[in-house]
């Protein structure tokens, strides 16, 4: 059964050379994975921006795995686009629920509020493998601890 992986563990894979066990299982083939290209974008974005994983050849390494090892699946932006529009969502995460929508990906994983919500609305088997006590402590980063819109206030 595929699943589509939006979100992988951003702070523990920023701190290890392997990906997760979910991955390796998608690299060796004993379970079917998919990935956009907005996700790669996105996941090299928080690790770089967010939680400012340096140098870039470290989080490329750990991506270059990822996208090797997985199937990577087209995006419909048209449909992503209005889907983000329709429900008032990012657009990343209205194009993730368009290549799942297309693909016919049964699975979705992630650690996203606004894709459970989209997941459940779709009719997706939506999985969140971050445990709570992992979530808590990555939560509560403040728009003024962000490398760029902090540069917007004052």
């Amino acid at each position: 059964m595929p699943i589509y992986y939006p979100m992988p563990y951003w702070k523990a894979i920023s701190q290890r050379p392997m990906p997760s066990p979910l991955f390796l299982k998608g690299i060796r083939g004993e379970l079917e994975l998919n990935v956009t290209g907005t996700t790669i974008l996105e996941s090299y974005n928080t690790l770089y921006w967010y939680y400012r994983v340096r140098p870039r050849k470290k989080i490329l390494e750990k991506l270059e795995v990822i996208v090797e090892g997985l199937n990577i699946v087209n995006v419909p932006v048209d449909l992503g686009v209005r889907i983000a529009k329709e429900e008032n969502v990012p657009l990343g995460d209205g194009l993730l629920m368009a290549a799942a929508i297309e693909e016919r990906i049964p699975i979705i994983v992630s650690n996203d509020k606004h894709v459970e919500r989209l997941a459940v609305k779709f009719g997706f088997i939506y999985e969140n493998l971050i445990p709570e006590s992992v979530r808590k402590a990555m939560g509560g980063a403040r728009v003024s601890q962000h490398p760029i819109l902090s540069q917007r206030e004052g």
